[in-house]
């Protein structure tokens, strides 16, 4: 593989108190289960998805959209997981 690969998945939170401090670290423990490196971004500010202070500091709510951005070896399946993740979170 030649450049920078990286995979990047949009979603809107529909979690009615967005991502509050049970379904983060549920997010960030699963985030740390992978390999690659993980970012959250809500906007422009992207935040280390592995670092549960940093997921609360987005302050992300019901009806906000994020992205999910992987790079590593295991970066597709990070991706897609955490994104079922937050789509399953209520």
């Amino acid at each position: 593989m030649g450049g920078i690969e990286m995979k990047r998945q949009e979603i809107t939170v529909k979690a009615k108190q967005g991502i509050h401090a049970t379904p983060a670290v549920v997010l960030v423990n699963q985030a740390r289960s992978y390999k690659s490196d993980i970012k959250l971004y809500k906007g422009s500010n992207g935040i280390d998805m592995k670092n549960v202070l940093r997921v609360l500091g987005l302050a992300v709510r019901c009806d906000d959209t994020v992205v999910v951005e992987a790079e590593g070896e295991d970066e597709e399946l990070a991706v897609e997981q955490l994104i079922e993740a937050i789509s399953n979170m209520k």
